[in-house]
């Protein structure tokens, strides 16, 4: 069940995944299960290098939104999705603090 700060998220065509302090995934709505073609009980509580390969330019931005708090946005990220897939993304981070526990 998706936990209610973040049902609204279930209706946007954009991807979106949250992730906790350890980078472990609490969250994919359909979008982002069917762009990175997994299921979100199939990746909850997984670390984002469990779903994705060579993710140095995707850990630098979110080190970066983390540093800052702020947003961060990097244009042409390529991402391996579980060694099949070869994405070319624009990737918003976004720092965000969950109080229902989720992130």
């Amino acid at each position: 069940m998706t936990p209610a700060a973040l049902s609204g998220l279930d209706q946007l065509a954009t991807a979106v995944v949250v992730v906790d302090a350890r980078l472990a995934v609490r969250y994919m709505n359909p979008a982002a299960e069917n762009l990175f073609q997994t299921g979100s009980k199939n990746m909850a509580g997984q670390s984002l290098d469990k779903l994705f390969t060579d993710t140095a330019v995707l850990m630098t931005a979110i080190g970066h939104a983390r540093a800052t708090t702020a947003s961060y946005t990097e244009h042409d990220i390529e991402l391996e999705v579980n060694e099949r897939l070869r994405l070319h993304l624009s990737c918003t981070v976004t720092p965000v603090e969950l109080t229902s526990g989720v992130a």
